[in-house]
């Protein structure tokens, strides 16, 4: 068989090296739309990291029930408890109860009533029921009878709410207490809590100040997110780069000996445009990053 001259040859190689290299380019073009769609839906991944945290579990990491999810009566619940009678209940125990009415006053129930599903509750001794404490009602025993309808007391004020600081009563493992909004904890919102201003990562830029939060020291700014210094390293391009034997985001603690210092820090937005580079190259996870900004 007689082969071609070396020039045609050569010719044929590279435009055969062009084909292959617009049919791959082409390929990842073609990726391009769907992920610019999926832009607005990934980029609360990496916003998400300096949203609050707002207490929505109880200390023993369990979701809290707001009350406005507690239906009345026990047909319609989904979560297990409802209103019934005038009463919080906890549906499975309660129907098992009022089927069997020579044990429907049995002393476990009412006792765990009183702890986990009242605010101001306690056992008659006459009849081992549970009921509300002198001078207060509701379902939960939390309205005080001396106040207006449906208000708590507070620090020997009437008060709308149980709970502080625009916090709403909610159901945990434990006991009634309160979800709250950033930057307050406790049982019922009472406490000023600023590492919740930020996910666990950057609790550290914030500080508690008698009623308000503050940046810590080493940040500044609306969302206390700009570092001004490092302690033991140099700041470059808005970060600090720690000295040997230091980490932290103000290089502020000592690495542990013996064991590996990790310096770099990959957010949700890093991850994401490091994934797209690999799949699609950079010059596409630039025009993603630039799409993602817009949304952010």
């Amino acid at each position: 068989m007689r082969m071609p001259p070396p020039e045609r040859r050569l010719s044929r190689y590279f435009l055969d090296s062009s084909k292959r290299s617009k049919s791959r380019t082409m390929s990842k073009l073609t990726f391009l739309p769907i992920l610019l769609t999926l832009v607005p839906f990934l980029t609360p991944l990496a916003s998400a990291q300096d949203e609050p945290r707002h207490k929505e579990i109880d200390e023993n990491y369990q979701k809290l029930i707001p009350f406005t999810e507690i239906p009345l009566g026990c047909d319609n619940t989904d979560n297990g408890y409802a209103i019934v009678d005038g009463g919080l209940e906890k549906c499975d125990v309660y129907l098992k109860e009022d089927k069997q009415m020579e044990n429907h006053e049995d002393g476990d129930y009412e006792k765990y009533k009183c702890k986990h599903l009242r605010v101001n509750g306690k056992i008659n001794s006459l009849t081992g029921k549970c009921e509300c404490d002198h001078n207060w009602k509701g379902p939960i025993c939390n309205e005080y009878i001396g106040c207006p309808e449906t208000y708590s007391l507070h620090n020997g004020v009437c008060t709308p709410n149980k709970c502080q600081h625009n916090g709403q009563l909610a159901l945990g493992s434990k006991h009634i207490e309160c979800t709250c909004k950033a930057p307050w904890d406790g049982r019922f919102c009472e406490r000023l809590a600023c590492w919740r201003m930020a996910q666990k990562e950057h609790e550290r830029r914030w500080r508690n100040a008698h009623d308000h939060c503050k940046c810590a020291d080493g940040f500044e700014g609306e969302n206390c997110d700009k570092i001004v210094f490092c302690k033991n390293g140099e700041l470059s391009g808005g970060r600090c780069e720690c000295a040997e034997g230091w980490k932290g985001e103000l290089c502020e603690r000592k690495c542990i000996p013996n064991q590996t210092c990790a310096a770099a820090r990959f957010s949700s937005t890093n991850l994401f445009i490091l994934f797209i580079a690999a799949i699609c190259g950079s010059w596409i996870a630039v025009s993603i990053l630039e799409q993602a900004r817009r949304h952010i």
